[in-house]
């Protein structure tokens, strides 16, 4: 939705089909009848979408953050990979009503 006049200068582009694109002194704002990215002035991005987002690439993939990493889903987590590996530099918890390990499993202390 382009911004108020009295929020000073902007440049907004509307398009039949729901497609909007707001440039102001806020940040950048696209969207879609279904979609919204966010680029804030702050720094800060965001993404929001009532359908799927994916992500992939040919190379690898990395997500980092200086603060938490939260991942939440309302229905499950899966990973697949040749080898998954999860360390910690302090202490790790896996808690559920009840955990289910298939294959081969080694326990050491280091």
């Amino acid at each position: 939705e382009a911004p108020d006049e009295g929020d000073g200068r902007y440049l907004h582009l509307s398009l039949p089909s729901g497609m909007q694109c707001t440039f102001d002194n806020d940040g950048l704002q696209i969207s879609t009848p279904d979609s919204k990215v966010h680029i804030e002035n702050n720094g800060n991005i965001v993404i929001e979408s009532s359908k799927d987002i994916d992500i992939s690439a040919q190379g690898n993939l990395t997500l980092q953050a200086g603060g938490n990493l939260v991942l939440d889903a309302g229905q499950n987590i899966d990973m697949t990979g040749a080898s998954i590996k999860s360390a910690a530099s302090g202490q790790a918890e896996y808690k559920a009503p009840s955990i289910k390990i298939a294959g081969l499993t080694q326990f050491s202390s280091s």
